[in-house]
């Protein structure tokens, strides 16, 4: 029963308003080999959405999916008298016409842009430079299609949908080689900020945004540091359209979006925005605070305990259904109390609904600055951060140093100096323990273990060149996980008919916060001292100077442990993934029932992770 529905879901998904743009390109050679009767390249919308539109022409063509955030500033550029009625499409082709593929990069907002130059005979595909908007692409006989959603391409003609197993495989295995990889062989995502261009000499991929270096960045001074309040205002208004609805915890980076967010609606005669938060139980619960932010913004405010929320089949279970659905399996295991959070706001006229997503990102500092502080031989530094970590985190003082001294410091310098000196040692020994950590009920099939850890061995070491420090901050825009978690966002949002908005995310603050020195994010030897300060005279009372983040880990454990044997049984075990042999279903079912039997804390996750997989791959078998 639960897998017919499932997989009428996911092909039903496929029809539901998504940006399809189909490109012929019957002039380049490599890609046109099986076209008949196509004279010319050629760009269409064969399926639209309702923020999408396409601008046609004999030398610029442009479809366009999702917001620009700087029209303004782009019409300016353009100067013609009717460019305000224009549609995003035509307003970038226009731009493109006026200044080539240079125009693209200069875009703001959530978007996809596919762009056909006949001048030049390119054709780009571009995602917006933080991948807030998905953007993916399949090559086919005589062309390509690009789109938001990966199944919705594998509908069109020409188009395998394949499973790619190998990718499944690392999926499970926590690993992600390639950011262009979907879990279909024939898609490939354009990852956040980077732009596919396909020509006569065949395609390349490379990144068209980038906020800094990681060896040499231009600081901001502390006199600019002031500019950080206009900017967040920047970043919280331009998405606003109509009231907001804000997902509002007791957390730093979510409060300081709603005061902004009010702000903003008081002065500019927008109604004050809806706060709506969930209630988890025991030690994650922040209702207290909850209440006690939207009652000094003076926000209508919506509490609903997670249980309810969760509704009476449970997280798993309505999670599950999602998963199979959805153009990739969920991650967020909370999607379901997060949807019914989105009914109401739309049942109470809210358009858009901003959260705090992005602040751990680029407000606070990575540990790995330890090792920078270390190698220069910083001890006031390395005492500065132990300080932060120990004043902004529930750590003991004793593992606070250690974080400091070995974790993220002697042990991150000394691994990066022997995988430069020692590479083939280092290889040797990161696929023994690769071998050795592989869990007992996963890949069964000999073939693809092997295949798997040869990409570990055919990927090498990321090297780290300069700062420990950048270089993590780094990985928050290229990591696989990071672009995965943006589409799941845009998913919800569009299949609520409520887009997700997070403003700590906004490219024009991002470049912004990544110039700013560790000193200033850990002002008073806290994390996130740009907006902590700000928040304790907004809030006297409600103790953010000393504010510690509230994780879910626990309640986590406790729902799996609660519902992970009834889901089992829900979806009937793992048959699809046993048939890919990614699964032994018996050692998992072993493993899934120690889980729940609160036997192996910490690792809930593999039973949230297999079934969403599990949901996902057999609606498409």
């Amino acid at each position: 029963m639960a897998i017919t529905a499932a997989r009428r879901d996911a092909n039903s998904i496929r029809s539901r308003g998504e940006f399809v743009v189909a490109f012929s390109a019957a002039e380049h050679d490599h890609l046109a080999s099986a076209v008949d009767g196509v004279s010319s390249s050629e760009l269409c919308l064969i399926e639209q959405a309702q923020t999408s539109s396409v601008a046609t022409g004999p030398d610029v063509s442009v479809a366009f999916d999702g917001r620009l955030f700087n029209r303004r500033d782009l019409e300016a550029e353009v100067g013609a008298s009717d460019s305000a009625s224009a549609s995003d499409a035509q307003l970038t082709a226009d731009l493109v016409r006026r200044n080539g593929a240079d125009a693209l990069w200069r875009l703001r907002g959530a978007f996809a842009v596919v762009a056909w130059d006949a001048r030049t005979g390119d054709l780009y595909c571009v995602r917006d430079p933080l991948g807030v908007h998905p953007l993916f692409v399949a090559e086919r006989p005589g062309g390509l299609v690009a789109g938001t959603n990966p199944d919705a391409l594998v509908a069109c003609p020409g188009v395998s949908a394949e499973l790619d197993r190998i990718v499944l495989t690392d999926h499970l295995l926590h690993r992600w080689p390639d950011p262009t990889e979907t879990f279909y062989a024939a898609v490939r995502r354009v990852p956040p900020g980077h732009a596919f261009q396909l020509n006569r000499t065949g395609t390349r991929l490379f990144r068209h945004w980038n906020p800094g270096s990681t060896t040499d960045v231009d600081w901001v001074d502390a006199d600019e540091v002031d500019r950080f309040d206009d900017l967040l205002e920047q970043a919280v208004r331009r998405p606003l359209d109509g009231r907001c609805a804000l997902y509002l915890s007791s957390g730093l980076d979510s409060v300081t979006v709603a005061a902004v967010a009010a702000d903003l609606s008081a002065h500019e005669g927008r109604p004050a925005p809806w706060g709506f938060s969930l209630v988890f139980p025991g030690n994650a619960n922040e209702e207290e605070g909850q209440r006690a932010v939207a009652a000094s913004l003076g926000l209508p405010h919506l509490l609903v305990p997670l249980a309810e929320a969760a509704g009476p089949r449970g997280l798993l279970v309505s999670g599950l259904e999602l998963s199979a659905a959805g153009p990739a399996p969920k991650m967020n295991l909370w999607t379901p109390a997060y949807d019914h959070l989105s009914a109401a706001a739309r049942a109470r006229g809210c358009t858009v609904v901003l959260t705090g997503g992005g602040g751990d990102e680029w407000l606070g500092v990575s540990p790995f600055l330890a090792a920078d502080f270390l190698r220069s031989g910083n001890l006031v530094g390395l005492y500065r951060l132990w300080s932060t970590l120990r004043n902004s985190y529930t750590l003991s003082h004793r593992l606070a140093l250690r974080n400091v001294l070995w974790t993220f410091g002697a042990k991150a310098i000394i691994r990066s100096t022997a995988e430069r000196i020692a590479e083939p040692a280092m290889m040797r020994r990161r696929l023994e323990r690769a071998t050795e950590r592989m869990p007992t009920w996963a890949v069964p099939d000999a073939d693809l273990r092997r295949e798997s850890l040869g990409r570990i061995e055919a990927t090498g070491f990321a090297r780290r060149d300069g700062s420990f420090y950048l270089h993590e901050g780094a990985l928050s825009l290229d990591h696989t996980l990071v672009a995965m978690e943006k589409e799941e966002f845009f998913e919800d949002g569009r299949r609520n008919g409520l887009p997700i908005y997070m403003p700590f995310w906004d490219a024009d603050l991002v470049e912004f916060l990544y110039r700013i020195p560790p000193r200033i994010l850990t002002r008073g030897n806290r994390t996130k001292g740009l907006v902590r300060e700000m928040l304790a005279r907004r809030f006297p009372t409600l103790g953010f100077d000393r504010h510690r983040k509230v994780l879910s880990i626990s309640v986590f454990q406790d729902v799996i442990e609660a519902e992970g044997s009834r889901a089992w049984e829900w979806m009937d075990g793992t048959p699809a993934l046993a048939d890919l042999r990614l699964v032994d279903q018996r050692s998992f079912h072993e493993r899934l029932q120690s889980i729940v039997r609160g036997e192996r804390p910490g690792y809930a996750y593999e039973v949230w992770e297999v079934l969403a997989l599990e949901a996902w791959v057999r609606a498409r078998l």
